[in-house]
């Protein structure tokens, strides 16, 4: 398999290594409640357009994903639907580098994620906030551009950035590289994981200071009947979609419980039911450094997929 991974990786810089990436097309769009989406990637002009209090939410898509889906604009307007927290949504508009190959997508993450996070950092000192308080959403392979991103402001800034939500980050072309290549903990202050499709689109290993384990993490979640003949299965399969729902669901104060255990066979038995319980919302304000480790919980097979 690792052969055959290697022999991907050595074809995409054959046929895109020399073929350059069009930063032009990389947009940045702002979203608050008040007024439409806003183009917002020209930072020559200083715009005050950032309240004091706001949290700034900073989607990144993944493979062949625009900002457009439907998805996106879900999570936005969930987040606006709360009446807890003043939220902008910044949302990173790279679909048309997304869109290759997918290995040749892999092999550029670090280069968006530079770019990013060096528009991030401008942005931060042209609106005169604190880079502390993006909070970066990231769905598949677009949590591999985070970690590049947050690697990179650690390093220009000497600041972390606030918190990374990865959701079901990508596997492919990540299973087998090391920290220094992925997102891991330490790109953010602190950053938590939700892992739907391990071993398949989904990394399987803990990377984050905490990582969620839904239904144990593997596919298919319930409710998911995915065949290996479809082509959903093998660009995005329904378990590897559930954890950008389940984050949804969460935003929408529908929390989920966690309990911290060893491994899904541990939390089945009930081998860790005394053991720390940990709320994820869709804020995770209430999720700190001291609560890491491994956690596990069971959804339900539809909509809504949380369990009160």
């Amino acid at each position: 398999m690792q052969s055959f991974l290697n022999y991907l990786v050595f074809l995409n810089y054959i046929c895109f290594s020399y073929a350059g990436l069009n930063y032009s097309t990389v947009q940045f769009l702002l979203a608050t409640k008040e007024t439409r989406t806003l183009d917002i990637t020209d930072l020559s002009k200083p715009r005050s357009l950032f309240r004091p209090n706001s949290e700034i939410i900073v989607i990144v898509p993944g493979w062949t994903e625009c900002t457009t889906l439907p998805w996106v604009e879900d999570m936005t307007k969930a987040y606006f639907d709360r009446t807890d927290m003043d939220y902008q949504i910044i949302a990173v508009e790279w679909g048309y580098e997304a869109n290759g190959w997918y290995y040749h997508v892999a092999s550029i993450v670090d280069v968006i994620g530079v770019f990013v996070g060096d528009w991030l950092i401008r942005l931060a000192e042209t609106e005169g906030f604190d880079l502390g308080r993006y909070h970066i959403v990231s769905n598949s392979i677009g949590c591999q551009v985070a970690g590049y991103l947050g690697k990179y402001v650690k390093k220009k800034s000497g600041r972390l950035l606030h918190r990374i939500t990865a959701l079901d980050a990508a596997g492919p072309g990540f299973f087998f590289k090391g920290p220094e290549e992925r997102l891991n903990k330490g790109d953010a202050e602190i950053i938590v994981a939700l892992h739907t499709d391990c071993g398949w689109k989904g990394i399987t290993i803990p990377f984050a200071d905490v990582d969620l384990y839904p239904n144990g993490g593997i596919h298919p979640q319930p409710g998911c009947i995915e065949s290996k003949l479809a082509l959903e299965y093998i660009t995005e399969p329904c378990s590897h979609r559930r954890a950008r729902l389940l984050w949804v669901e969460s935003i929408g104060k529908r929390k989920f419980t966690g309990t911290k255990c060893d491994s899904w066979e541990s939390y089945t038995k009930g081998a860790c039911d005394g053991n720390e319980k940990l709320d994820f919302t869709g804020d995770m304000r209430s999720i700190k450094k001291e609560h890491s480790g491994l956690y596990f919980t069971k959804t339900n097979s539809e909509a809504p997929l949380i369990i009160d």
